[in-house]
């Protein structure tokens, strides 16, 4: 799916479900590139789309066509000997798929938009949006990220690369006085927290469907991830 054609569906969502959103599409359409059918899946569970609303749409007008009913479209008038000649195929092709008992023939239309109609994905996978195979893609990109803020004790990248749910292991504390409590206290806890981030992870489930990693074996003080809303986060200490 490309950019343009998810700009034309979650236009075609937001103008039914949620018409104050339509001037987020340009901002959704640029954070999630190259992501653009996990963005209409996230989108049509959100609203709770019916499966044969899904497929409308899909195959949504291009935008500046909106008005396309009210306008004169010219039609281009096709010679008569082509018509008898796809007559012919479309009945040829037709005896074929009932001979072989296929009950799935399927026709493709032309469509006056000159852009391409692309199949509805499929959302009945047991798979969650979130756990996503670009889970693994993100995730070294995100660990260098992290661990650059931490070399540079850069407090505030740090807070923008850790989950709004950020949990110290039960101390109640947040990001900033966490870091400023336990990991940039003197050198020692700093190596101890760099040591930490470059020992071993492990792939762990921490919400259902969502993808996570673990420091150590994944007990209680060591450190977890979270990859949610497509991106990777800090999630604090693992706590009792």
């Amino acid at each position: 799916m490309t950019s343009k054609q998810a700009e034309q569906v979650l236009r075609a969502v937001y103008e039914k479900y949620s018409p104050e959103r339509l001037t987020t599409i340009p901002d959704l359409i640029l954070k999630y590139k190259g992501n653009e059918v996990e963005l209409i899946r996230s989108v049509f569970d959100k609203y709770k789309v019916r499966d044969g609303d899904k497929q409308i749409f899909l195959t949504a007008q291009p935008i500046g066509d909106s008005n396309i009913k009210n306008k004169e479209v010219p039609v281009k008038r096709i010679p008569t000997i082509i018509i008898a000649v796809g007559v012919i195929f479309l009945i040829a092709g037709g005896a074929y798929y009932m001979i072989k008992g296929s009950a799935n023939a399927k026709v493709q239309t032309a469509d006056t938009a000159n852009y391409t109609i692309i199949p509805a994905p499929s959302l009945n996978s047991t798979k969650t949006v979130d756990n996503s195979d670009n889970a693994d893609g993100q995730w070294n990109s995100f660990l260098v990220d992290f661990k650059d803020a931490v070399n540079s004790k850069n407090i505030a990248k740090i807070s923008s690369l850790t989950s709004p749910n950020f949990s110290d292991g039960g101390g109640g504390e947040t990001i900033k006085e966490w870091l400023n409590n336990l990991v940039f206290v003197n050198d020692t806890t700093l190596q101890d927290f760099k040591k930490t981030l470059n020992g071993k992870m492990k792939n762990e489930e921490w919400q259902k469907g969502h993808v996570g990693r673990v420091t150590g074996k994944g007990e209680y003080g060591d450190l977890y991830f979270e990859y949610e809303n497509f991106q990777w986060r800090f999630g604090g200490v693992i706590g009792d």
